[in-house]
């Protein structure tokens, strides 16, 4: 099986088709489908909304009832010429001075590479580069900490911790007070005009920088600058792209090189609930080409499946295997403590980005706010 789908893998042809293959092998543990689609023309969110459809119809069907879907939404080109238009609004053009700065301190920052004594990334001939992989997972009990219980402390969100957690162990291993990294998320986020594109199929992910500040002897500060300067991106990071790519500006000039650490974090890609299908555990083959080569000296990428949130971090062939496992190791050990700092708050710790992004108030400020509402509550 895993030599059947390497062979249509390696069949997708990006100029000639086909984009997608679908094959259906009959194995010694049942019935196995593998749907191959390039990922030019699919993303995390579609994959939902294509599995969803097929569980829909193949139950609609064995049931003898009539095929009947959700509505369509607006197609990818729409979605498309929306972001040109997008890109020549004022609306965009205020995110600019923000990109411009993010951009101007990545370029001044202190870079793994360095502290590593490896080439830095633009200097690479990547297509002589390997490509290697760790994995981890955290325990259920762990896992279920992360996702329920541990954004009461910080009123956060779980990438808030997650890339607190990359922060600190960016520190630890690494000796970087701050680090630019290059985020990723689903990219359907509001734009004007407006096009809805909820069911819509198609590669929708933007990827834009941050900087992750770091004090690793205070937990509790770096998750509130983390949260804080994630709710300070403009709309998700979705104009870093359209501003660099789509119009004619400044931020042409940057190379984004500096940026040397990848992270995403697709979410739970769990078996919807009563499907008829399951994840096969059957291997697959390879999803990525062999000559496809990494432009990050670290990628990040979390999943949540069966109740266990679980990484693979991939790391450029330059980067020394110990170095490798040692950062492995730190990130697994920096979530620990992140879910234990949390479980063990016994109150809910406001920030700043809690009460708008227009209040320019430190955190000590804000706390003397907050002590003088102290106890109206029980009043």
């Amino acid at each position: 099986m895993e030599e059947h789908c390497n062979e249509m893998q390696g069949s997708i042809d990006l100029k000639n088709g086909p984009l997608m293959k679908v094959g259906l092998f009959d194995t010694f543990d049942g019935m196995h489908i593998f749907i191959c689609i390039h990922h030019l023309v699919v993303d995390g969110v579609s994959w939902r909304i294509l599995l969803e459809d097929f569980n829909t119809v193949y139950t609609q069907i064995i049931n003898h009832e009539e095929v009947n879907l959700p509505l369509k939404t607006a197609s990818y080109q729409k979605w498309s010429e929306g972001l040109i238009t997008y890109g020549e609004s004022y609306l965009l053009r205020r995110e600019l001075p923000y990109w411009k700065t993010i951009l101007d301190k990545t370029e001044s920052m202190a870079s793994i590479s360095k502290s590593l004594k490896l080439q830095s990334l633009d200097e690479v001939d990547h297509r002589n580069s390997e490509v290697y992989n760790l994995e981890f997972e955290l325990s259920t009990e762990n896992t279920n900490k992360l996702i329920y219980d541990c954004s009461k402390a910080y009123n956060t969100e779980i990438n808030d911790l997650l890339l607190a957690a990359l922060s600190i162990t960016v520190s630890r291993c690494f000796g970087l007070q701050s680090v630019a990294i290059e985020l990723e998320s689903h990219g359907r986020h509001p734009i004007e005009p407006q096009v809805c594109v909820d069911r819509t199929v198609g590669w929708f992910t933007n990827i834009y920088p941050v900087i992750l500040e770091c004090q690793t002897d205070d937990i509790g500060t770096t998750i509130k600058n983390t949260k804080d300067m994630l709710r300070n991106v403009p709309n998700h990071g979705l104009g870093y792209g359209i501003l660099k790519f789509l119009t004619e500006n400044e931020l042409k000039e940057h190379s984004g090189s500096h940026v040397e650490v990848s992270f995403n974090y697709l979410g739970d890609i769990s078996s919807s609930e009563g499907g008829v299908f399951n994840f096969s555990k059957l291997n697959s083959g390879k999803m990525s080409s062999d000559e496809n080569r990494i432009n990050k000296l670290i990628t990040v990428d979390g999943i949540l499946q069966d109740s266990q949130l679980a990484f693979t971090i991939g790391y450029h062939g330059s980067i020394h295997d110990h170095d490798a496992v040692q950062f492995c190791d730190c990130f697994k050990l920096s979530l620990n403590d992140v879910i234990t700092h949390c479980s063990n708050s016994n109150e809910t710790q406001y920030t700043i980005s809690d009460y708008g992004n227009d209040i320019e108030w430190s955190d000590s400020e804000l706390e003397d706010v907050l002590k003088l509402f102290e106890g109206d509550e029980e009043n």
